[in-house]
This record gives C-alpha cells, structure tokens and sequence, in this order.
C-alpha cells in the first residue's frame, strides 16, 4: 500500500514538473516574441550589432584594416587584426593615411604615393615616415605610376604636372586652357603700320628686340609647355601612359538641364530652402564627347574620329512602332570610358557606349597614328548591362590586357550570362574562359600570377563563390563555395585572403585564410548583440514560381507555424528593379527581413520574389522589363498570389502587398491593374510616373518620353490611378532627392481629382530615399503592421 502511495506521488511530481516545464516554454516563446518587438526590429542595426564593412589589407600584408562599429557610436570608426599578434586594435585617427596604403600598382616600389584632402604624399616603407610632395590650395586630383619609382605626374587643375624625386622639381607637363587662342587682330590701315616702321628707327630697334627674345625662348629647355586651348568643352578624363609619352583627355559638351528642386522645411535655420536636385529623363539632355591625344614627343594633339564606328547611326528598331512625325529623331552620340594604356607599346584600349546604351564597342587605338581598330561590338535590343559590363553608360567595366599584353580581357553576355572572354590580338580570336547557367559577378585580374580571381554564383543563383582562374593551365579552381556569399580582398603579396561572409539568417563578418583552397578559415569580428543572438530565425524556404512566360521566378517564403496560421499573406517587392534579394546571404533589407520574420511568427506567410528584371539570373530576365515595367514582373506577383491560394491555402481576401521605391511602384501598379486581387498596399518612395525621374536609369529600360512615349506611358501608374479599389497607403521623405516628393504629390492630385476616398499619405520631413532616423523608420513601419493587422489578422 506505501509503495503504491509512492508510486502515486512520483506521478503527482511528474505532472506537476511538466506543468512548470510547459509554464518555461510558454514564458521563453513570449520572451522570444518580444524579441521580434517592431521597435527593435527598426533600430536596425543598434540591435542586430553594426558589422563590419569596407575590408582592406595593409601594405605590408601583415594588417587587416576594416570599419566597424562595436559599441554603437554615432560613427563607423577604423580597425584593424594583427596577423602576427592574432588581435584586433582600433586604429589612432592619425594613423589614417594607412588606408590609402593599398595601392598594388606600387607592391614593389621602396615607397607609396598618396593622395589625402588633395594633397599629394609620399611614405617610405623602411622608415614609415610620411613627406608632403604637394600641398597648396588646388588640389591633386589623381597621380600617375611610371617605370621609374622616383617620377610620377599627377593632375591639379585640369593640367599635368611631372614630380622628379632625384631631383627634387616639378615640372608642368600640360597647358590646357578653356576658351580659345586669342588672335591677332588686323589693324584698319596696314599701310601705316608698315610705314612707320621704315620711318622710325627706336621701333625697328623694338621690332629686333622682341623677335631675339621670342628666338631664345624657343631655344630654352625649360620653357612651358606649349598652350593648348580647348574651347567652351568641360575637360574630363585627363591620363598618362607608363612613359609620360602620351596624355589623352576627353572634351565633352553638356546641355543645360534643367534642374529639378526639393524643398527643405525643416532645418537649422528655421526659414525652408530650395535645393537643386537632378534633372529629369529627356533625349534632350545628351551629352556629346571626343577623345583627344597629345603626343608629347610630337608636340602635336589630334583627335580619335569615331564618327564611323559600325552601327553608331543605326535606327532603334523601336521606332518602326512609330510614324516619323511622332517622334524626335535619334543622335549618334557615345559616351568615352577611360583608357587602359599599354605597358609594352604605343596603344590603349578605349570603351565606347552610344547613349541609348544600346551599342558597345572595345578598340584599340594606336597612340602615334590617332586611329583605331575594332576588337569587340556588343548590341543588346534592350540595353546593354550585366555584371562586370556597366549598366550605367560611364561606369568602367571589366577590360584589360594579359601579362603579356597578347590578349584583351572583357565580359560579354554573348550567351546570355555575363562570362569572361579572351581576345587574341595576334590570331583575332575571341575564346570564353567561363561559361555556363551562372554569372561572373566580379573580376580581379592579377598580373603577377596572371590568374584571374572571380566571384561566381556557380553553386547556386543565391550565393557568391571565390574562384581562381589560371592562365598557365586554362584551370578553374573552387576556393570559397558554401551556401551564402564572400566578398574577398586579396593579400598585396597574394597569398592570404580577408573576407567578408554571411548566410540569410547571419550578418557578415571578416574572416582570414591561406589562399589555399582546403586552408583554416579563422573568424575575426563577431558582431552581433547578445539580444540578437537570442533570436532563432525562421528559415525562409526557397522556392521557383513558373511565370506566365514559363520562366521560373526565384523566391523566398516565410512559412508560419500550422497551430499559428492565419491564412493571410504579405508579398514583398524589393527596390532598384536590378537587384536581387531572394538570396543565400543576408540582406541589405536587413529590417524588412526582421520585419517579415515577426509577421511570419504572428502567423502570416510572407513572400519575397525576385521577380523579373531582378539581378543574379541572366541578360533575358534581366531585361524583361523592356518598354514595360509593370509588365512580366507584376505578372510574377499574380501568379505567386495564384500559387499562394493554391499550395498554401491563403485566403484569396487577405493578401497584401508592399514596397519602396522600384518596389512602391510595383505596389501601386498592383493595386491599380489588378483591383481586387489585393485587398491593400502600402507603397514606399515610389516612382509615379517614370518621364519624371532620372536619364540613365529610365532611358536604358523605357527609351527616351520624347522617342518612346507609349513604353512611358504603359508603364506609369498615374495613367492608371483612376482604378484603385482597395485601401493604399503612401509614404515618402519629402526631401528625397532620388525618387522626388512631387512623384507622390502629383498622384494625390490624381487620385483627388478621381474621387478616391480610401487612400492616405505620410510625409517624413528631413528623410531623403534611404531614411537615416529610427523615430522615421519606426513610425512608417507601425503604420505598414497597423495596416496589415486591419486587414491580414
């Protein structure tokens, strides 16, 4: 009988420690939730741990300097790990100048030249003494390495100068001047002029006298150099070859745009102000440019005539939609990237871009002769772009010479993926070194192993791996590859790397190995907040959705838990259109991911596309936004809606959608072309009507309003505005100088003038496109929860 009272006392202990360990459970899931609080989700990262970024090595391969900002300051302050004593230190603020240290181009010089607040200096790697070369009011812009250590040119005031270490001078090299040469006027009565000279000996004395003069300064080895004017052109682009021998320098002519203004209300002075702010899309808005040499030995300058460039005077094949007296005519005109000049020879490689970016030609230009010779023509119907090839018409892209200057190296989306091709300047043939269903993200060319280092999503469209490609053996080596990304820096001496990594649910952190592919990966920051480390994330699952071109569309789903599900989703739309955040490493919409975490934990499924147009996945996806945005990749957002209901048992009537910026747009052409579909929308910073925003951006994917109106207008929610049903909230910085303040206030108009009732609108008054104040991000989310809460819960 006692043991039985035993027995039942031992059950009673049980149930009683089970009560007390469901009782810890519940209590740590209600500690986990506040976790996911909306107020600490927007301190960003104040509460995640401020990572690392902007990773370099030191001269000496012995230091690896980064930013960081452990003890949450107002700012990001200089570190670096000591190899040898394995520890990191905070770099002394005059200790600086380390930074600019990194040049690979002086590895081998006994010293390193630098240029700091445009002055120009000069550290001695033996003694780690600094010197100041140049220091006076204009500043040194850029230098120019050449084959002697001990001289090098640098650029102040649009002109070149020559600095002689051995000899401690300076010596001016060019003498470029704006405005034309003044020339001598002719005199009314040149018949006077004549004879007063035969009449007057103190003149002919004078006469003589100047003409010695100008006979010996002719003969003086350290004259000026000669003037050389170029006009009412802006000078841009000034360079030098290894020998000094050539400069090149690009002339360009720039209309007078007219400026856009943003109103500043709120301020240190108290009374509001006007700011200039870019310009808007136009054709009329062009600029023009002409490359020019100078040959110093010659002492002669001439220009590179492209004018007949194969396909600069081609016709946009979307005219033909058009009748002639619709639309304006197209000019030829081309953008001139910088030179890339031979070490071995009289030559440099020149990138050329018509301004429709629709055309890309690499030459190379024979110095002495002023001509040149095609070595590759891109065309893309749409716009030329991709990684390493520049979306932008004046950005630099990948492009260069081998060791031996035998071959050229640039990328190419000739396959559909942007890959890395040789040029054989000797036998003119083109052979790709990679290729495949990925993209070479990023380039590094290293003359000295004459390898290339590359980054690549090979593994996965989702990660970024390290590669090594090897020019000796035509080998392509795996050196970092696991699920996430790596941004790797490169030892000066080559055989070490620094970089930084991250996965979805983990920030990035700096981490340090041998170059060999199997060698020990050593963590060198740890930044995260003991409050962060708390957090045990949903796994966002990546899913494909088949589009309605049968293309599969990459995505992320935040699943909640079955006893938690609320049957109602939100569908987010990343910014910038070329992007891509349906990634394996973490994000740079690090709140919108915490944000989408602490839904999904309330139990709405969140889905996160990269939908058409978005970076990672090629040149067709990418430009499948062509003359319609709006189009394939608001499609993506209906048939994830479609699978959604399906797959995953959603409630048709409690979908929501939101965005900022390309994603705002998005949301607004959502809930305008699809009334009902989503039941409301809260769009971000959003673009309105596309004939108001930037040139470049706009004109690669729409063309130009005054060539291509009808792409404009398709693809501009304010057309479509009179269609809104469902409830729309707006939010915008009114001093963003990106995406303008009057986009949002144009379409208010609109939707006034159509009667809408069920539309609101918030204005941040000192927030620009990216906002910088929690009080601004806070107060903007918890109108997007209270939103969704209304309507999702």
């Amino acid at each position: 009988m006692i043991s039985n009272l035993n027995f039942i006392r031992k059950i009673e202990n049980f149930k009683m420690l089970l009560f007390f360990l469901v009782l810890y459970l519940m209590i740590s899931s209600a500690f986990f939730c506040q976790n996911l609080e909306l107020e600490k989700i927007m301190k960003g990262y104040d509460f995640i741990g401020h990572p690392p970024k902007n990773v370099q090595w030191s001269w000496d391969n012995k230091k690896i300097f980064f930013e960081w900002n452990p003890e949450k300051e107002l700012l990001y302050s200089t570190y670096f790990y000591d190899l040898e004593k394995k520890n990191i230190q905070k770099n002394p603020i005059e200790e600086s100048f380390q930074l600019l240290l990194n040049d690979k181009k002086q590895t081998n010089f006994k010293h390193i030249f630098f240029i700091e607040k445009g002055n120009l200096f000069l550290f001695d790697k033996k003694t780690e003494k600094i010197q100041v070369l140049v220091q006076t009011q204009s500043p040194v812009n850029q230098f120019f390495i050449g084959e002697d250590e001990n001289v090098l040119v640098y650029e102040q005031n649009s002109n070149l100068y020559e600095l002689n270490l051995k000899h401690s001078s300076i010596k001016q090299i060019t003498n470029f001047l704006k405005g034309n040469a003044i020339e001598k006027t002719t005199k009314q009565n040149d018949y006077l002029i004549q004879q007063q000279k035969e009449l007057f000996e103190f003149i002919q004395k004078e006469d003589k006298k100047n003409h010695l003069i100008e006979e010996n300064e002719e003969k003086i080895t350290l004259k000026s150099p000669k003037k050389m004017y170029y006009g009412n052109h802006e000078i841009e682009q000034i360079q030098t070859n290894l020998k000094h021998t050539f400069v090149s320098f690009v002339l360009s002519d720039y209309p007078n745009n007219d400026a856009t203004e943003i109103q500043e209300m709120v301020n240190e002075e108290g009374y509001s102000q006007s700011k200039k702010a870019r310009s808007k899309v136009s054709i009329h808005h062009l600029s023009k440019h002409q490359l020019a040499i100078y040959n110093r030995v010659k002492d002669s300058m001439y220009y590179i005539d492209f004018r007949f460039l194969p396909h600069l005077n081609d016709t946009p094949s979307y005219y033909s939609l058009y009748k002639p007296k619709e639309i304006v005519s197209f000019p030829s005109n081309f953008s001139i990237h910088p030179l890339i000049f031979s070490n071995k020879n009289e030559t440099a490689l020149c990138d050329l871009r018509s301004l429709d970016n629709k055309h890309r030609w690499i030459v190379l230009i024979y110095l002495v002769e002023g001509r040149y010779e095609m070595i590759e023509y891109q065309y893309d119907a749409a716009w030329i772009g991709g990684p390493g090839i520049s979306e932008w018409n004046f950005d630099p892209a990948v492009l260069g010479f081998d060791k031996e200057e035998e071959n050229v190296y640039f990328q190419s989306e000739e396959t559909g993926y942007s890959h890395l091709y040789l040029f054989n300047l000797m036998n003119r043939k083109k052979t790709a070194l990679t290729n495949g269903n990925y993209e070479v993200r990023e380039t590094l060319f290293d003359k000295n192993q004459n390898c290339f280092y590359l980054h690549l999503n090979k593994s996965h469209a989702g990660n970024l791996d390290f590669y090594q490609y090897n020019l000796k053996n035509n080998e392509l080596t795996k050196i970092l590859e696991k699920e996430g990304a790596h941004q790797v820096v490169i030892s000066p001496n080559g055989r070490e790397l620094a970089f930084l990594y991250s996965t979805k649910n983990t920030p990035w952190e700096i981490y340090h190995k041998n170059i060999q592919a199997n060698s020990f990966e050593k963590q060198i920051t740890f930044s995260k907040t003991a409050e962060f480390k708390e957090i045990s994330f949903t796994n966002p699952i990546l899913i494909q959705i088949k589009g309605k071109d049968g293309v599969n569309c990459p995505a992320r789903i935040y699943l909640p838990s079955e006893k938690n599900n609320k049957k109602s989703a939100v569908m987010f739309v990343h910014g910038a259109g070329y992007l891509q955040n349906a990634h394996q490493y973490w994000s740079s919409y690090y709140r919108e991911y915490l944000f989408h975490q602490m839904l999904a934990n309330e139990g709405v499924t969140v889905i996160d596309i990269d939908y058409h147009g978005s970076d990672g996945y090629g040149r067709d996806y990418r430009t499948a936004i062509y003359r319609n945005m709006g189009g394939k990749d608001l499609d993506d957002y209906i048939f994830a809606r479609k699978l959604l209901i399906e797959q995953y048992a959603i409630d048709s009537n409690k979908i929501a959608i939101y965005g900022g910026s390309y994603g705002g747009f998005l949301t607004l052409m959502a809930l305008f072309k699809y009334p009902g579909k989503f039941v409301c929308g809260a769009a971000l910073r959003s673009v309105t009507d596309w004939a108001h925003y930037n040139l470049e951006y706009t004109s690669n994917i729409l063309n130009f309003p005054e060539t291509d109106p009808e792409a404009y207008r398709v693809s501009s929610p304010i057309y479509l505005s009179e269609s809104l049903k469902d409830e729309l909230l707006l939010l915008h910085g009114l001093i963003d100088d990106n995406v303008q303040y009057q986009d949002v206030m144009r379409l208010s108009q609109r939707l006034i003038e159509k009667g809408k009732k069920n539309w609101n609108i918030t204005t941040y008054p000192i927030e620009r496109h990216g906002f910088k104040e929690y009080s601004s991000w806070y107060d903007e989310y918890n109108r997007i929860y209270q939103l969704f809460q209304k309507y999702l819960y």
